[in-house]
């Protein structure tokens, strides 16, 4: 970003799968967005970064005997000013309180997935856990998706989206990081 004097820029890994436009996305264009999935855990499978020197503190304080989802959880605790979460819930029954899980939820009107809803809907990776993991709930994220709903329907232009029911309401849901990697599975 730097060297190219790259702004306004969205790093998405490489499993995980869009389901809707960046750029409908109502976002603060001076803010760094990450979706955070514990209060310490953050999930970069989305990170959305206007200016590079945003990073220079995660850089300076990187620190390289913990992985980067602790890292970006540590920098995004320490830079609040700076740092926006994508919801990954919305304010319900069953999570009354606002926080930093669904900060933004008005926004949006949408979630985004650090990896719990792809490993529920679709299991992990088979390098971390061998044979049939569909269903399984991270034990980490706050958010126990287990507890609700998921619908597929197709949009006018016959795209698939997702839903999530949450108290009789369908969320559509923004991404879904494929942690199980068979991507082919939301193609066909």
């Amino acid at each position: 970003m730097k060297k190219f004097n790259i702004t306004k820029s969205f790093h998405i890994e490489n499993d995980v799968l869009l389901l809707g436009n960046i750029n409908e996305l109502k976002i603060n264009e001076e803010k760094i967005y990450l979706t955070m999935d514990s209060l310490t855990r953050c999930i970069p499978g989305l990170v959305y970064i206007p200016k590079y020197n945003l990073l220079d503190n995660l850089i300076k304080r990187y620190r390289f005997n913990i992985d980067d989802m602790k890292n970006l959880g540590f920098f995004f605790n320490s830079n609040r000013d700076i740092c926006e979460t994508f919801p990954i819930i919305n304010t319900n029954s069953n999570y009354p309180k606002i926080n930093i899980f669904n900060t933004n939820y008005d926004k949006f009107n949408l979630i985004f997935d650090g990896a719990a809803i792809g490993q529920y809907l679709g299991g992990v990776d088979p390098r971390n856990i061998r044979g049939n993991t569909v269903g399984f709930v991270n034990e980490t994220c706050v958010v126990k998706y287990n507890k609700f709903n998921f619908v597929w329907e197709e949009n006018s232009d016959n795209k698939k989206i997702l839903y999530v029911i949450i108290d009789n309401k369908k969320i559509r849901v923004f991404n879904i990081h494929v942690h199980c990697k068979n991507l082919k599975q939301y193609i066909e």
